[in-house]
């Protein structure tokens, strides 16, 4: 039985490095930041391979590139859920509005 998709809207490929931020409300430390591997993006959300590992819930501020050029949109993102991916995390982020 093949499970069923809870997205509402369709996801592209989004190969981009993507920085975010992790806060002190869940952490021992007040700020820090990461580089990521984009993987694909949509009107809800984003998914990002890492190499570190988030928790389901958790809230970022993720700093999405956007076009060709140096520009990126801070945008605050929650943990929908993580996976392994190798020596790293699969993340899939839900933006906030």
């Amino acid at each position: 039985m093949q499970k069923a998709e809870k997205r509402h809207s369709q996801r592209v490929e989004f190969k981009k490095e993507v920085v975010f931020e992790l806060s002190a409300v869940k952490r021992s430390y007040t700020l820090l930041e990461q580089s990521s591997q984009g993987v694909d993006i949509s009107t809800g959300g984003l998914g990002l391979e890492a190499d570190e590992e988030l928790q389901k819930g958790e809230v970022v501020k993720l700093y999405v590139p956007l076009g060709m050029g140096s520009v990126n949109i801070p945008v605050f993102a929650e943990v929908r859920w993580v996976a392994t991916s190798g020596d790293r995390y699969r993340i899939g982020f839900q933006f906030l509005t």
